[in-house]
């Protein structure tokens, strides 16, 4: 007899296992289904994120080169401002000309810098936007809802019965 209880158990449990086995199938198909738009969505905002990134990434290696450019006019100045390295080597004046030189085209590409700046600044504010769109889409697109077993204690199943 209580073999026959163990097996009685075993059944009810595979019956259980296969209802619910078949139950979250079926809700991850459905959900797949429904959730495909959003996942095309998801794919094409991680796309354009990775040209936007690359964007980001030009413009502020090109600005961090113009950083090195300023760096280099002013320590040339700033050499300039100490007339003792210049009393042996006589270079004062060449390097005051190269000095002059550099300090107009830097002035001449002002407007440049001060666009590519501007460009930088707003590519970095769409990139963000689009991470926080991205979130949201994701959130739709790859979520899925699982059934849970849940089982009632056999006391508390037998009362909400009767």
């Amino acid at each position: 007899m209580a073999g026959r209880d163990l097996k009685s158990r075993f059944g009810g449990f595979v019956v259980f296992a296969l209802i619910y086995a078949g139950l979250n199938g079926a809700l991850w198909v459905g959900q797949e289904l429904l959730s495909r738009d959003e996942q095309r969505e998801a794919e094409r905002i991680e796309a354009e994120l990775g040209m936007l990134g690359h964007e980001i990434d030009e413009a502020a290696a090109w600005l961090e080169r113009k950083s090195n450019e300023s760096d280099a006019i002013d320590a040339l100045g700033a050499q300039l401002g100490e007339p003792a390295r210049y009393a042996s080597t006589g270079a004062y004046e060449a390097d005051r000309r190269r000095f002059n030189r550099q300090v107009d085209e830097w002035n001449e590409g002002l407007a440049r810098l001060e666009a590519e700046i501007a460009r930088h600044d707003g590519l970095v504010e769409e990139y963000n936007a689009l991470v926080d769109e991205y979130d949201q889409v994701a959130d739709a697109a790859y979520a899925r809802w699982w059934l849970l077993p849940i089982p009632l204690p056999r006391r508390a199943g037998r009362a909400a019965a009767h």
